[in-house]
């Protein structure tokens, strides 16, 4: 039986011997082959690491059983000039692209079928947009890493806090439809409430909206289908909670990636790690009251 371990370093070996012959900058001005990474590339390792190349498998329903596996390649590279800077990562698109693409099976039993990113519509904007804020926050502390790390982090805890406040929402009832967000009223399922019952909900759908939804369900994107809804639930709640939930038409909006499907994801963690209790006001009093007579005096 194989393993994902085996498909993982079976691609980096393709891509090591693919992207050999390419030598990109460092942040030290020196030039070097891409390293290749299994995993996120950490954070705090960025400006030693760059160039690099990292592979991430997704786990969920996509799994070695069922013959299907995806897997994300991110490239990080660095150059002063963003229009040789642009040039390189296509390059190394290419590159990458090639190589799998001519290499069809991958241990005999995978077959490769490339998925690429797009953006299209708003999302054109949206990353420009992101461009803008790197660079402005990089001329405040002089230091790309830096910028890079702050925007993430900003947009990361932006989107972890309204997670946060949607599932102690949705525990307690307080979403003004009544429909589940991120998690089920039955224990036993794990496809929220809203991507099985979106239209149950109170939030208007335009037809284009509606012919989307309904696309993506009979094409079983169900993840896609997640990640639109809970930001169109999110801009929902803009009304009620303004200063949580502005409106995400920007960059923060182009940065999320959600899924319930993916086990080692912060959803799935959220939902099955910890306890629906801890959210629940009604239990929390009761504990307290709890401690409030075993300790006559509490702080």
């Amino acid at each position: 039986m194989k393993k994902i371990i085996d498909l993982e370093k079976e691609i980096k070996n393709i891509l090591e011997i693919a992207t050999q012959d390419l030598k990109l900058k460092t942040y030290a001005g020196e030039k070097r082959q891409p390293k290749l990474i299994v995993g996120q590339i950490p954070v705090e390792k960025f400006e030693e690491l760059v160039p690099c190349i990292s592979l991430k498998t997704t786990s969920g329903k996509n799994t070695l059983e069922e013959k299907r596996l995806k897997l994300r390649v991110a490239i990080a590279i660095f150059n002063e000039v963003s229009e040789e800077g642009y040039i390189e990562l296509y390059e190394v698109i290419e590159t990458i692209c090639e190589s799998v693409i001519e290499k069809g099976v991958v241990l005999e039993y995978f077959e490769i079928l490339p998925e690429y990113a797009k953006v299209s519509g708003v999302e054109i904007n949206q990353r420009k947009a992101l461009i803008d804020a790197i660079a402005e926050k990089e001329q405040e502390c002089g230091n790309f890493s830096e910028a890079y790390s702050y925007v993430v982090e900003e947009v990361a805890y932006t989107w972890f806090n309204r997670l946060i406040a949607i599932r102690f929402m949705e525990v307690n009832d307080f979403i003004p439809s009544g429909v589940r967000v991120i998690s089920s009223e039955s224990a036993a399922k794990v496809e929220p409430d809203l991507v099985t019952n979106p239209f149950d909900t109170d939030l208007e759908f335009s037809s284009e909206e509606t012919e989307l939804i309904y696309q993506l369900k009979d094409q079983n994107r169900l993840d896609e289908l997640f990640r639109i809804l809970f930001i169109k639930q999110c801009n929902s709640l803009h009304q009620i909670l303004p200063d949580l939930f502005e409106k995400t038409d920007d960059y923060t909006e182009l940065l999320l990636t959600l899924s319930f499907t993916d086990i080692e994801g912060v959803i799935y963690h959220l939902t099955h790690d910890i306890d629906e209790s801890d959210f629940n006001i009604k239990q929390d009093g009761h504990q307290r009251q709890q401690l409030g007579h075993s300790c006559p005096n509490p702080l």
